[in-house]
């Protein structure tokens, strides 16, 4: 592994049980140790990790461990392992617009990053991390079967928590930040909007029509619900209308956001596949887009992939 651009490998192993006095662990560069004096020394004593910051990048290193008895007789068999630490950056080093690879059921998926800390006050501090939308619709899904845009208790946020967030490999779901997001408590008429340590827990969400770059200007029906994030542009010009488009399967796609329209129960916003606004039944069948926050000192490799995109730094 490595952190804050320095790299640095753990080792960790299980020592016997019989005859044991202390382990000898040895390093070598570019190949295999044959024997206790083929390498450097670098860890005597009876743990069972260390860690050796004396490495470079992009350098293999191969480290044996030797067991030992009162009689300091090493135990010979091969226990030999082999790293080369990548040298790495942080997750909030990214800019907006950048990508970062995740791997959606082992195949990598490109997310965005869409803003890097709180997008304003009204959010707790539990959204202070880097936010990433997946770049293209997932699939398309029915917001609520029950006809009620009363997102707590909808089908859509029990999906995202539960079935789709177990497609991401364990190294993105264990990362995943729980954060409180702002929404409209209790449906669209005669709901509430909650902010900051009232907002909505959850680990995957749909974006706002806030966050997107809507506001009641464009429409007295929008909740206020988030803030603008940096990626996208105010308003309802072509710029901004082009950062808002996505594709399923290749084509543009209308695809849900969270915000229910304030004059009914039943209809929620959605962005349509030219990047404008609309409303439509709950009940409707549209494009998911997940969203997600990350830990900001998330580490990625510091070299991009060949399509421009990002990779963390254990995949």
């Amino acid at each position: 592994s490595s952190g804050g651009g320095v790299p640095k490998i753990t080792v960790s192993w299980q020592n016997p049980t019989a005859f044991f006095a202390g382990v000898l662990i040895v390093r070598k560069e570019g190949s295999a140790l044959t024997g206790v004096r083929d390498g450097v020394k670098v860890y005597v004593g009876t743990g069972t990790s260390f860690t050796d910051a004396d490495v470079s990048f992009d350098t293999t290193y191969y480290y044996r461990a030797y067991p030992y008895n009162e009689k300091k007789q090493y135990q010979t068999l091969t226990n030999v392992v082999s790293v080369a630490p990548q040298s790495s950056k942080k997750l909030s080093e990214l800019p907006e617009g950048a990508l970062l690879k995740i791997k959606e059921g082992g195949v990598p998926v490109n997310y965005l990053v869409v803003h890097q800390g709180k997008p304003s006050s009204i959010y707790d501090e539990s959204c202070n991390g880097t936010w990433l939308l997946r770049q293209d619709i997932a699939e398309e899904r029915k917001w609520d079967a029950a006809h009620n845009n009363t997102l707590e208790s909808s089908d859509i946020r029990a999906y995202l928590n539960g079935t789709w967030i177990n497609r991401y490999d364990a190294n993105i779901k264990n990362a995943i930040k729980q954060v409180k997001i702002p929404y409209r408590q209790n449906g669209g008429s005669g709901g509430t909007d909650r902010t900051g340590a009232n907002g909505l827990p959850c680990k995957i969400f749909l974006l706002s029509g806030y966050e997107v770059g809507w506001t009641t200007s464009a429409d007295p029906h929008f909740p206020v619900d988030g803030a603008k994030l940096s990626y996208f542009t105010s308003g309802t010009s072509s710029a901004a209308n082009n950062k808002r488009i996505a594709k399923l399967n290749g084509n543009n796609t209308d695809w849900w956001l969270r915000s229910p329209s304030t004059d009914g129960t039943n209809s929620v916003w959605y962005v349509l596949s030219n990047g404008d606004f609309n409303n439509g039944y709950a009940i409707n069948s549209d494009g998911v887009r997940p969203a997600l926050i990350l830990p900001r000192d998330f580490l990625v490799k510091a070299a991009p992939n060949s399509d421009g995109s990002y990779s963390p730094i254990d995949d």
